[in-house]
């Protein structure tokens, strides 16, 4: 990647940290070449990255799991209570039409579909409280 396309990337990157805080939500980097997480995600299940935290991670880097650090990487969510999020993988279409059934517990987000499952996307109503106003928000970015 060019320096260019890193920037543009890490432009993006500061973007979209600094609306998931927004929303509420508990992110941490992740490594883009590996599914896992470039810090121990495990103490961001109870207390959220601060503003500050998130921004040492944009202007310092994260650990690039080689003994060094860097600045491209991406986030993730952490769903359940922490940020009021539920992701449902639905293995077969009665599954979705429970979980789409049950949908007074969360307010819808999106559904994806795959070869082999779906998953569905949810503000968690009864946890967080959330309108659909705030559900639309979020979808629409």
């Amino acid at each position: 990647m060019d320096k260019e396309a890193q920037d543009a990337y890490r432009s993006q990157l500061r973007k979209m940290g600094y609306l998931y805080l927004s929303l509420g939500w508990s992110i941490i980097p992740m490594h883009l070449s590996q599914k896992k997480p470039a810090v121990t995600w495990k103490d961001y299940q109870t207390t959220p990255a601060s503003e500050e935290q998130v921004e040492s991670w944009l202007e310092d880097g994260v650990p690039d799991g080689h003994g060094g650090l860097t600045k491209i990487f991406g986030w993730a969510v952490l769903t359940g209570k922490i940020s009021g999020l539920v992701v449902l993988d639905c293995d077969n279409q009665d599954a979705i039409n429970y979980a789409l059934g049950e949908a007074s517990l969360f307010s819808l987000l999106s559904t994806v579909q795959r070869e082999v499952s779906t998953s569905i996307f949810g503000i968690l109503t009864a946890l967080r409280g959330c309108s659909a106003k705030s559900a639309a928000r979020a979808r629409n970015g």
